[in-house]
């Protein structure tokens, strides 16, 4: 995976924000109000429209940071580090950013490191029990 390592920090994800044409959009919409029928690119962010806030410049989804489109490969190397799985690693995230496909995200990345696919847990297998059957009626 290629991507400029840049730091995740408040100005980053302020400045981030700001340079992404949809995320610029939904900043200025969450300001000043958004229209009825936005840019069907702009959905995943209207259907959450009432959540949404802004803080400190960057665009929050309840406490939740909204992740610009650069920074997201950088803070899913972050979520993945420890190699804990898909479940931990979505709710690790769901604690702290959100973005529209983390799931989808997170649940890639899982499959395609074969780190995760050689520890991942295995199901127990349930012993098998042989029924004794009765030597009479009603035993």
């Amino acid at each position: 995976m290629q991507f400029d390592p840049l730091p995740i920090t408040v100005d980053n994800v302020r400045r981030e924000t700001q340079r992404d044409p949809v995320l610029a959009q939904v900043y200025e919409m969450t300001s000043k109000g958004w229209p009825h029928n936005p840019d069907p690119a702009l959905n995943p962010y209207f259907v959450r429209k009432d959540e949404i806030t802004l803080q400190s410049g960057c665009l929050m989804w309840w406490r939740r940071v909204v992740v610009p489109p650069k920074l997201r490969p950088k803070v899913t190397e972050d979520l993945h580090q420890g190699h804990m799985g898909v479940l931990k690693m979505k709710a690790l995230a769901r604690s702290y950013i959100w973005w529209p496909g983390i799931d989808k995200e997170i649940e890639l990345t899982v499959k395609s490191c074969s780190d995760c696919q050689l520890t991942q847990r295995e199901p127990s297998t349930a012993p098998v029990h042989a029924w004794e059957w009765p030597s009479s009626p009603w035993q």
